[in-house]
Formats: C-alpha cells, sequence, structure tokens
C-alpha cells in the first residue's frame, strides 16, 4: 500500500479486496466494519490486561486469547472484504474455531458458580469493557446474519461470532470472580 488515502470515501464510496467500489451503506462493509470496531476493542482491553497492577491469575491465557481471536477477526473480516459482490462472497471454514471458543467457554463454565440469575454488566473495570466488548460482537453478528443470509455456505464465520460473545460473557465473569468482585444481580422492578 503506497497510499493512505485514495479519495474514494469522499463521494461515499469504497473499495472491497477485488476493487470493486460499493457504496459504504453496503451490507458487506457494515459487516467489516463492525468486525474492525469488535478488533479494536479487544486491543483496548489486551492494553489494559498488560498494564494492570495485578493481571489475572492466568494472564497469558487471556492474552493468548485475545490476540487469536483479534487475528480470527481480522481473518473474517478480510476475508468478507475480498468479496466482489455480496452473492459471491467466498465460503469462510470457521468450523475449528467454533469449536476452540466451545472449548474455552466451558472450561470457563467449570470454574465459575452456576449462573442462576440475570447479572447485570459491570463489575472490574476490564470485565466493564468486556462487557462492551460482548455487546459489540452481537451488533457485529447482527449485520453478519444478513451477509450470511444472502450468501449461504458462510454460517461457520456467523456462528463463530455468536460464540464470542458467549466467551466474552464467561471471561467477564470469571475475571469479576477472581478479582473477588460481587457482580450485580438483575432485579426486576
Amino acid at each position: 500500500m503506497t497510499k493512505i488515502y485514495t479519495k474514494i470515501g469522499d463521494h461515499g464510496f469504497t473499495s472491497l479486496g477485488h476493487g470493486v467500489k460499493v457504496e459504504k451503506s453496503n451490507d458487506i462493509i457494515h459487516a467489516v466494519g463492525n468486525l474492525d470496531e469488535l478488533n479494536s476493542y479487544l486491543g483496548l482491553i489486551l492494553a489494559l490486561e498488560e498494564q494492570r497492577d495485578r493481571p489475572c491469575v492466568e494472564p497469558v491465557i487471556f492474552t493468548e486469547w485475545l490476540l487469536t481471536v483479534q487475528s480470527d477477526l481480522f481473518f473474517l473480516g478480510g476475508e468478507l472484504s475480498m468479496s466482489a459482490q455480496a452473492d459471491k462472497i467466498n465460503a469462510i471454514d470457521f468450523s475449528g474455531r467454533v469449536v476452540a471458543m466451545e472449548s474455552t467457554i466451558d472450561q470457563l463454565t467449570q470454574l465459575l458458580p452456576p449462573l442462576r440469575n440475570f447479572i447485570l454488566p459491570g463489575g472490574s473495570l476490564i470485565a466493564s469493557h468486556i462487557h462492551i466488548a460482548r455487546t459489540i460482537a452481537r451488533r457485529a453478528e447482527r449485520f453478519l446474519s444478513v451477509v450470511i443470509r444472502a450468501t449461504p455456505g458462510n454460517e461457520s464465520g456467523f456462528i463463530f461470532i455468536n460464540r464470542l460473545s458467549d466467551a466474552l460473557f464467561q471471561w467477564a465473569r470469571w475475571l469479576n470472580e477472581v478479582e473477588n468482585i460481587e457482580v450485580r444481580i438483575w432485579k426486576k422492578n
């Protein structure tokens, strides 16, 4: 890449990976943008975790997990942006990553007390940021669902994002648990 700015965006267009110009309101651009936002937010969480005075009990596991997920999100966004048209997205096989994500969720679940009530997002600063990342993942999932409906065969990337939001929920719970921070239970008014 020789230039950072192309001036294509000045008129409401951008280029996909194959050079095809699309409007910035294109469904693929929305999906890729949400993945990029989620990836950036995970970068913030990673920075917060690495700078904490008291890192979580197993910081290497958490930071390595975050780095792996960031790479996966970058790959998924890149694959989506390489499509020439919304109806010709290459099939993306994330089934192995889905299995790995489910394994992470199961491991965290075993370390946590059973969830008997709805909990309010929050707790420690880093857990609160993880909850925000979880909601960004849910938004990315909603935008991806539009793209996936238009292009069957890419369900594993969609499922990966769904499991990612579940994993983020469990990481937030786990970090609050190891820091001995009581979570707030949702109470019906």
